[in-house]
């Protein structure tokens, strides 16, 4: 009995702590491509699909290319903009943790790549977009997304809107922040997202949305709630388990 117990503890703490998990690995994707960890970031439009994985994208646009830059300055081998290329490692869409949204044909994307051995693979994320350029898109996403989640998908948005010029955005508590003459200031949050549902068909964008907690517990609490329940499975666990021995001492007893 007391390892029962100890069990349904453990389970209950795991489903709470694995969406911290993946809400803390796409913060850190975020953070990484605003950070500049990744060799290109672009947008395109994917032109084929196989089943292991390696899509056929048409390069739109790079970011953080220098637009103001003579001919002269740019290297055509190194920019990525016009060229058709195979991205490996493109299985599926983030912010999209509820269902799995595979890359089709005619997708328009955002794509963090790394270039090794004469291969593109996804580096930071691949992210669903309406339009394949950096002054006109919105990101999609699922339509039930966390307010930590809003807060990185605007970061990215403010980001890429800037062309990759501005990497002042903090993300925390599901908020974010940047600085203004060296004061620190908030960002409205969401901004620039789409959200679909299952279907695909859009359900509202980010003028809709409040960014509260909806009744919610905050993502970032979800691990105290964790460990109480945790502590509360132990005690319930120590509890039944002296129960049942003295119930069995009872039942030698006669």
């Amino acid at each position: 009995m007391k390892y029962v117990s100890g069990f349904l503890a453990v389970i209950l703490v795991s489903l709470l702590l694995v969406p911290v998990n993946t809400f803390a690995q796409n913060q850190n994707s975020i953070e990484r491509i605003i950070s500049g960890k990744q060799d290109f970031l672009v947008f395109g439009s994917v032109d084929s699909v196989n089943s292991n994985g390696i899509c056929t994208v048409e390069i739109s646009e790079e970011i953080g290319v220098n637009e103001d830059a003579s001919d002269d300055e740019l290297n055509d081998e190194e920019s990525l903009t016009g060229r058709t290329i195979e991205v490996s490692n493109f299985t599926s869409y983030m912010y999209f943790d509820n269902y799995v949204r595979s890359p089709k044909k005619g997708d328009n994307i955002l794509l963090s790549l790394r270039f090794r051995g004469n291969v593109y693979d996804v580096e930071n994320g691949a992210f669903l977009v309406d339009y394949a350029n950096y002054e006109t898109f919105n990101l999609i996403a699922q339509d039930d997304l966390s307010d930590s989640s809003k807060a990185e998908l605007t970061a990215l948005y403010m980001y890429v809107r800037s062309n990759g010029r501005n990497a002042d955005y903090i993300i925390g508590d599901g908020a974010v922040y940047t600085h203004d003459n060296g004061k620190e200031k908030s960002v409205p949050v969401p901004q620039g997202i789409l959200f679909v549902d299952e279907s695909g068909n859009i359900t509202k964008n980010s003028h809709d949305v409040k960014n509260d907690d909806d009744g919610i517990l905050p993502d970032e609490n979800r691990w105290i709630v964790g460990f109480v329940i945790l502590v509360i499975g132990a005690v319930a666990g120590a509890f039944i388990t002296k129960l049942y021995m003295r119930m069995e001492k009872k039942a030698d007893r006669q």
